[in-house]
């Protein structure tokens, strides 16, 4: 093989030897040699990922999901879309041989999450709908639910309450759920905020407790118990699961499903989890066994206290957010309704979902760590402080705070199609686009009032992390579009700001705000 000079890859992620000799050998196929032919450059394939941080620690940031594959490709096409954009208006970062790299490492996968891809998506779903007609979803017949946690009780909940279909949860006698079975108690009731959601839930702590009809009106059975033979048949009998477990996911729910079975007769579980990546991973093990969906949760739940039979989980004012990732055609949906919880239509707009929440509520919330570091620290080193918000702020800082967030949502339908935005939300215009955004935005900001937190926690998972890949790229992407779109300029002006402002606001916060990369924060205790 002829050696050639190669330019520095684009992500650090493509600096390996494996990677190297593949973008060799698939020059070499280029130019008409016999090695690097097409069947060997296809067995290399390249993911990409984010720098390596404590997993731990991202646990313990609020607004923090962890990322999926979904994810992490979109964090790679954003950065080569805006690098390319920086490419052709001449920009020294950018250049040609690393373009190059890149386009290389992307497959088709990758491709269908452009907005060109996600718009022929569109496209060619809502044809296929039209073509097969109404398309009727199954009701569940049972619905089962693990973990009653926070998270579990406090976001999941109201919705199961509102479907009115039959429900089991189940958890283990752990923690304060342990008094319920000691004290005897036959019912429980389960409250969000001083507010009933289940209530006169049947406690089951035994296989003899359980009844003979789990189908019918009404059930609702909360099985306290780590009994394996009482919880497998709960199991057995529901056709729709969901997950609110955390890292014990895949050691609760895999013993229950170790038998191969048909499409027709495989049980659907919802992962409703922070870590999609887990959940996908459990779709993996469990091939053939069941159908495994990622959910997108998101509701900051602070406490769970357990007086008598009553079970009350504190939480934020914000309803919070459930989409459902692209369940299979013709799956039973979960046992979940209310108006914030969304199946979008196709992967554009499952898409366009997550990317809003972490562009948005996790970004502003990285924004707002560093804007507090750096009116509360000289130096450069980033100490622990109450997390400064708009309630808080002077004017001059929340124009500066309202400069990001508009930023965000530039960022957002920079990202996406527009008719994605439109199909996903119902919506027709491009102000009725406008609006949804702007009303998001300012949503994501009050809830960062509703809640105390402080620098440490938020940047816990690494602060040169989060400068790099939710500050840093906010002033990649406005470097890259020397002006607004005319979809761009109309949420500017809707948004009573000037474009001038969000680009000096974003510069000047990204610029102070570097002299505490590649510090720790304060450890947490």
């Amino acid at each position: 093989m002829i050696d050639i000079s190669l330019a520095p890859p684009f992500l650090p992620a493509l600096e390996a030897e494996a990677i190297t000799h593949y973008r060799r050998t698939y020059h070499n196929f280029r130019l008409g040699k016999s090695q690097g032919a097409k069947g060997e450059t296809n067995q290399f394939h390249v993911e990409p990922d984010l720098p390596a941080v404590d997993e731990e620690l991202l646990e313990q940031e609020t607004f923090f999901s962890l990322s999926g594959s979904i994810t992490k490709v979109m964090d790679a096409i954003t950065g080569y879309r805006i690098s390319y954009s920086r490419f052709r208006q001449g920009f020294h970062r950018g250049a040609k041989g690393e373009i190059s790299a890149v386009t290389h490492f992307m497959t088709a996968a990758h491709a269908k999450f452009m907005p060109v891809g996600q718009r022929a998506n569109l496209i060619r779903t809502t044809a296929e709908a039209k073509a097969a007609g109404d398309i009727d979803t199954p009701v569940t017949k049972l619905h089962v639910h693990f973990g009653c946690g926070r998270l579990g009780m406090g976001l999941l909940s109201p919705a199961m309450a509102k479907s009115g279909r039959p429900v089991i949860l189940i958890d283990g006698p752990f923690g304060d759920y342990e008094a319920l079975v000691k004290e005897g108690h036959k019912t429980v009731n389960f409250y969000v905020n001083g507010e009933p959601t289940l209530t006169d839930v049947t406690l089951i702590t035994s296989e003899a407790d359980l009844p003979d009809d789990l189908y019918k009106p009404g059930l609702k059975l909360f099985i306290c118990s780590t009994d394996p033979a009482l919880q497998r048949k709960a199991v057995d009998a529901c056709d729709t699961l969901t997950t609110s477990l955390g890292p014990v996911m895949h050691k609760v729910v895999m013993p229950h499903f170790d038998v191969d079975k048909s499409p027709g007769d495989r049980t659907y579980i919802y992962g409703c989890e922070n870590d999609h990546g887990m959940v996908e991973e459990l779709g993996e093990k469990l091939e053939g066994k069941a159908e495994v969906v990622t959910c997108m949760v998101d509701r900051i739940c602070t406490g769970r206290e357990v007086t008598g039979n009553d079970i009350k989980v504190s939480a934020e004012p914000h309803l919070g957010e459930v989409v459902i990732l692209q369940p299979p055609v013709a799956a039973p949906l979960p046992a979940f309704a209310g108006d914030n919880v969304m199946v979008p239509m196709t992967y554009g707009e499952a898409n366009y979902f997550c990317r809003r929440k972490i562009t948005m509520v996790n970004g502003m919330h990285t924004t707002l760590a560093f804007i507090t570091l750096c009116r509360e620290e000289s130096g450069d080193h980033p100490g622990d402080h109450k997390l400064l918000t708009c309630k808080d702020a002077p004017q001059d800082v929340q124009d500066s705070i309202w400069h990001w967030a508009v930023a965000r949502l530039l960022l957002i339908l920079w990202e996406h199609d527009h008719e994605i935005i439109r199909h996903a939300h119902g919506l027709t215009t491009d102000d009725e686009v406008c609006e949804k955004l702007i009303a998001y935005a300012r949503s994501s900001l009050k809830r960062f009032d509703t809640v105390e937190d402080t620098t440490g926690r938020v940047l816990a998972g690494g602060v040169a992390n989060r400068w790099n890949t939710r500050l840093k790229v906010a002033l990649n992407y406005l470097d890259s579009q020397p002006r607004p779109g005319q979809m761009e300029a109309r949420l500017l002006k809707m948004s009573g700001v000037k474009y001038t402002d969000v680009v000096s606001s974003v510069k000047t916060l990204v610029e102070d705000s570097h002299r505490f990369v590649g510090t720790a924060p304060v450890s947490q205790p």
